[in-house]
Parts: C-alpha cells; sequence; structure tokens
C-alpha cells in the first residue's frame, strides 16, 4: 500500500472503534502502522482502542510508544495522566 493510504485505514479504525468493533479496529490501525510505523497518532489510536476495552496496561503500553516517538505529543500526555489519575482513585 502506498504511504497516503494509511488514513483510509486510519479512518475505518476510528470508525470501528466508536462502533466498539475493537477487533475490527486494531487490526485497520495495524495495516496503518505497516504502513507508516513512524505516524505517534496511529500508535495513540491503537492506545484508545485498548482503553476501551478495558485493557489498561496495554494501552498505557501503546501511549508510551507514542510518547516515545514524539515526547512533545501533548494529547497523548493528557490522555496518559488523566488515566493515571483513574487508576490513583481505583485504588
Amino acid at each position: 500500500f502506498e504511504k497516503e493510504n494509511k488514513h483510509i485505514f486510519n479512518e475505518f479504525g476510528i470508525s470501528l472503534r466508536k462502533a466498539g468493533m475493537y477487533e475490527e479496529a486494531l487490526g485497520h490501525y495495524g495495516k496503518a502502522i505497516e504502513i507508516s510505523p513512524d505516524d505517534e497518532h496511529l500508535y495513540f489510536n491503537v492506545a484508545r482502542v485498548y482503553y476501551e476495552k478495558g485493557d489498561i496496561p496495554a494501552a498505557m503500553e501503546w501511549l508510551d510508544k507514542a510518547l516515545t516517538m514524539n515526547p512533545d505529543f501533548d494529547e497523548a500526555k493528557r490522555f496518559k495522566e488523566s488515566i493515571e489519575k483513574e487508576g490513583k482513585k481505583a485504588s
């Protein structure tokens, strides 16, 4: 696939996540990452799927990957901080 096609897979992934079709969303994000492995936004989107599935450790792992690629990725930083605060409230 061409690099510009990552957007198609990403958009499908977003729509599927919003519809609660998490495994399908992960498949589309995976294809987008194969095409463009250096796009931190794709890793962030994978983290959102895992968060919505309730798999917090996986969500944090994917957020860390996104932040390793771009330490200034504010949306990922805020999401990670929010998850960490939720975890402290739950404990």
